[in-house]
């Protein structure tokens, strides 16, 4: 991973810049890349493999991807000046917001075929606490008219909070329930399109959210080509799979006048990602190997070249501390 800031998104970055935007910005990008460096070490000490299964590699992405979305929520909450959630005039409570979102620490990795442990019992597979953490997939079709023109700006995000007890089950998988076998539970739960699950791959997790974690066991099911996925995260309630498929490439606050809000600029210098794209739509891409997710740098290339209309920055107007001029 590369995090150093690219030199091209940072000139059209500035040219829409203030003195006091390119400070904010310049401070935020440094406090977030000295984490990022924490990160990376950590990554290092642990000894995660930098070549790992293609299941592993799915897996890892995917938990990076659900908190990287959570992140995006609190952002796009202050963006929008929505009620109860951190907002732009208090950077200090909006940075900690985002820094306390949910991490995913993921190790003891078992990969192989479900043929293989199908006498085992399925507490080998999942295994922990059931349901506390609720996990809501949003997408807003956020647009901008101008005149007869209307431009889709769409963004996807995850809110993610602690179930109260009341709303959680007690049940907790665990070996002191008598279960079935990973075969039985396999022959009652409904196959992929191609026919059946055929591989496996399981591993614990302790998920840390609001100063407070949780440990269990978890498992994504895959068929023979790897191309459809089950995951099976019991503690979230299966949560994960609803970011694995979705670009979530965050268009309202890169592609629109909110870029221009100091804190909005800051946040995409310091997620920018380089080497990681995969597809040819705009994304956010994610390096398994740090668990660390980011906006891929052609897109954000494309998006600062195409300039911002100067009628539609009245959005900023009770957004910055001054009426916005055209630049």
């Amino acid at each position: 991973m590369n995090r150093k800031l690219n030199k091209s998104s940072f000139r059209i970055l500035i040219r829409h810049a203030a003195g006091s935007i390119l400070v904010c910005t310049l401070l935020f990008w440094v406090s977030q890349s000295s984490g990022q460096s924490r990160a990376a070490a950590k990554v290092k000490a642990k000894g995660i493999p930098i070549k790992m299964t293609h299941e592993e590699k799915l897996v890892r992405i995917t938990y990076a991807k659900l908190s990287f979305a959570a992140q995006m929520s609190i952002l796009w909450h202050a963006v929008s000046q929505q009620n109860g959630w951190p907002g732009l005039e208090n950077q200090f409570e909006l940075n900690n917001a985002l820094n306390g979102q949910i991490r995913f620490d993921l190790t003891d990795f078992k990969v192989g075929n479900l043929s293989d442990i199908g006498d085992r019992s399925w507490t080998s597979l999942i295994e922990g606490p059931v349901d506390v953490i609720g996990v809501n997939p949003q997408t807003v079709p956020f647009s901008i008219t101008n005149g007869h023109k209307e431009r889709k700006l769409p963004i996807s995000y995850v809110e993610v909070f602690w179930k109260n007890k009341s709303d959680s089950p007690s049940e907790y998988l665990g070996s002191e329930h008598k279960l079935p076998t990973v075969r039985e539970v396999l022959l009652d739960m409904h196959g992929p399109a191609s026919g059946k699950w055929s591989r496996y791959a399981s591993f614990s997790v302790v998920a840390a959210f609001r100063q407070r974690t949780v440990s269990y066991r978890a498992s994504f099911l895959f068929n023979t080509s790897g191309t459809e996925v089950l995951p099976l995260d019991y503690a979230l309630g299966m949560g994960p799979g609803s970011v694995i498929h979705v670009p979530m490439y965050p268009s309202a606050l890169v592609d629109s006048a909110y870029r221009e809000i100091p804190f909005v600029q800051g946040w995409i210098i310091a997620n920018e990602l380089k080497g990681c794209k995969e597809f040819k739509e705009p994304e956010v891409c994610c390096d398994p190997t740090t668990g660390q997710c980011g906006i891929a740098s052609e897109d954000i290339q494309r998006s600062m070249a195409i300039p911002i209309d100067p009628e539609e920055r009245s959005i900023l107007d009770t957004r910055l501390n001054h009426t916005p001029k055209d630049r």
